[in-house]
């Protein structure tokens, strides 16, 4: 039998009465897992530019609301809420258990053997489900803790994406 060139064609294979190829199957979980890790990338780019946008939307709002002396309104909602309504954001214990951020430490050192310098998006694909799925805010979380651990420093913004290097007594950590 010929070889299937075509992913698809190839997926379909053994339902078609043809022989599976493993090396093909290996090859297109790898094609997937890039473009998953592309897409988690772009996803996270316009998550970090949408929490830059936001703070200045608010401020040129209120600004508008003392000119005009209306009601200042945020994304179609109004401001703020009646006490007792609920826990603010930081009050609902959004943080890292010591066991995820060890994980995602030890993600983040072995990932710099290999690379100068690392970006949040390309740890988390690094390490994928091993800190249990560390959606954005958690690896905002975990990247601010191993700074303050002077783990990592912050090296360049290249757009929307903040690049880290290892602090000179975590690499040598690793060394």
């Amino acid at each position: 039998m010929t070889e299937v060139s075509s992913p698809i064609a190839a997926a379909h294979a053994t339902a078609n009465g043809g022989a599976a190829d493993p090396q093909l199957d290996a090859k297109l979980v790898k094609l997937l897992r890039a473009e998953v890790a592309q897409r988690r990338n772009r996803v996270d780019e316009l998550v970090t530019e949408l929490d830059e946008l936001k703070p200045a939307l608010k401020r040129y709002e209120r600004v508008l609301a003392q000119l005009t002396g209306e009601q200042p309104v945020v994304s179609g909602k109004k401001r703020g809420r009646p006490k007792g309504s609920g826990s603010s954001h930081y009050q609902r214990g959004k943080g890292i258990g010591d066991e995820r951020m060890e994980v995602i430490r030890q993600g983040v050192l072995r990932y710099a053997r290999d690379h100068e310098e690392f970006a949040q998006v390309d740890v988390r694909a690094f390490i994928g489900d091993a800190a249990g799925g560390a959606a954005s805010g958690i690896m905002t979380l975990a990247f601010e803790k191993l700074r303050q651990e002077n783990t990592i420093r912050f090296a360049r913004q290249d757009g929307n994406r903040k690049m880290f290097r290892l602090t000179r007594e975590a690499a040598r950590e690793i060394a």
